[in-house]
């Protein structure tokens, strides 16, 4: 059974729920809550716990995780293409939880610090693609119609700007993502960004995509906001409204992924 509008609006909401998802996992890291949960996959041996101070946070991002999953289930249960691909990241997700929450504490003090980072780093990375999946997968099922496809490159020949770009867009995305669990390479990601900004402009333009133009133009504010908070809150305890910046940049960030990769092409051939 695959009903094409069904899977549609399925494959639509699990875009949606995933970058919603993405934006409550930073701010789990950014308000620091992920020690607020002792115990995996129940938090503090309920489905539904006190919602109150930092287990709000990470009970929360567990719950829109869990929403995602319903999500994947619903398409593998229609057949529809990169269902159970989808599925198979949804469960690693899960596992790299259920590793830091499980595992890492008892492991010695001085190995903690660096498999936290790393399990981070993983885990975010792997949102990224999986929201990239979840998009390629929504405008998959999707008619011409609903949604024109990309412009065809100019003179009929290879255009290599789209490529380029979207290169541009996953290291600025792997360094973001170093810098923000593993405290490394932070401008490098902040010099990079010049860079991929000015690769999405020229693309955008060529393209005549305002979704594109905007989504970089905000992901540059926003990038520019989250290192102000950097340089000038440095060992301050997080605040709410640094977080929502924070959590902003990295929504923004895999919302131009998904949007550079269709501006390639791929997110409509088949």
């Amino acid at each position: 059974m695959n009903t094409p509008r069904t899977v549609r609006i399925l494959s639509w909401s699990l875009a949606g729920a995933t970058l919603f998802m993405i934006f409550a996992g930073g701010m789990v890291t950014s308000l620091k809550a992920g020690d607020s949960v002792p115990d995996w996959p129940l938090s503090y041996g309920q489905l539904l716990p006190p919602m109150e101070g930092l287990v709000f946070f990470e009970h929360g991002h567990r719950m829109v995780g869990w929403l995602v999953g319903l999500f994947c289930i619903g398409l593998a249960v229609l057949q529809a293409p990169r269902a159970w691909a989808l599925m198979g990241l949804v469960l690693f997700q899960g596992l790299l939880g259920g590793i830091r929450v499980l595992v890492v504490p008892r492991m010695p003090l001085d190995q903690t610090e660096a498999w936290r980072a790393g399990l981070a780093s993983i885990h975010a990375l792997t949102a990224q693609g999986f929201f990239v999946l979840a998009w390629v997968t929504a405008r998959r099922s999707t008619p011409e119609s609903l949604v024109p496809p990309p412009s065809p490159p100019p003179s009929g020949g290879r255009d290599l700007l789209p490529l380029v770009a979207l290169g541009a867009v996953v290291i600025q995305a792997v360094l973001g993502i170093l810098a923000r669990q593993a405290n490394v390479l932070v401008m490098g990601h902040a010099i990079w960004g010049v860079v991929t900004v000015g690769f999405i402009s020229v693309l955008a333009s060529r393209l005549s995509s305002l979704p594109l133009a905007s989504v970089a133009l905000a992901q540059a504010a926003l990038g520019l906001g989250s290192l102000a908070l950097r340089m000038n809150t440095e060992g301050a305890p997080p605040s709410f409204a640094g977080a929502l910046i924070r959590s902003a940049h990295v929504a923004a960030g895999a919302l131009t992924l998904g949007l550079t990769v269709v501006a390639r092409g791929s997110g409509r051939d088949s």
